[in-house]
């Protein structure tokens, strides 16, 4: 079989693809430092008062807890939560913790996370969760400082507390959309 120059020209485009979805779905690098834009102006929305997977380096709440606390073993009831878990492996572990604390009386948790609708954990835990808001970004976020944006979509996920009025599309976009063009 010869090697035409169109069917070399496919297979590199093949194997660009490949890779490209290696990177997009690696868990090589799992934390993705919130950009300080973000969260002050969704900060101004919410109140948040825990940061219960940071590292000290970027934890956005006085109270948090870094890998060492172990986050997922604290109870974050009474407590409105801005959530930025590892994108690896453990995010589902994360994600179905968020969506229990919600359901715990004056819990509400926003998290900031990938838009991995296909994933069994997104599936569980955003779309299938109750009450729920989710604001898909347009364009991919820069996250830290980071001049580039991330090589993923990104989405907003709220879960209200009992009895906490949950936001609105509308208000998210109003509070963020001085940063972004949305």
């Amino acid at each position: 079989m010869k090697n035409t120059p169109k069917k070399q020209n496919a297979r590199n485009n093949h194997a660009r693809r490949l890779h490209s979805r290696r990177v997009m779905h690696s868990s090589r690098k799992v934390e993705w430092s919130t950009p300080d834009w973000l969260f002050e102006a969704l900060d101004k929305l919410f109140k948040f008062s825990l940061d219960p997977c940071s590292t000290e380096e970027n934890a956005k709440c006085k109270l948090h807890y870094t890998a060492a606390d172990d986050g997922l073993s604290f109870s974050w009831a009474g407590h409105t939560v801005w959530l930025n878990p590892p994108y690896g492996p453990t995010i589902g572990e994360w994600m179905e913790k968020a969506v229990l604390e919600a359901q715990n009386a004056g819990t509400t948790v926003v998290c900031l996370i990938p838009s991995r609708t296909g994933a069994a954990w997104f599936q569980k835990s955003v779309l299938n969760a109750p009450k729920k808001l989710i604001f898909f970004f347009r364009g991919r976020l820069c996250f830290g400082n980071g001049k580039n944006p991330a090589a993923f979509d990104s989405v907003l996920v709220v879960y209200p507390g009992k009895e906490v009025k949950i936001p609105t599309v509308e208000e998210i976009r109003a509070c963020i959309c001085p940063e972004v063009n949305m």
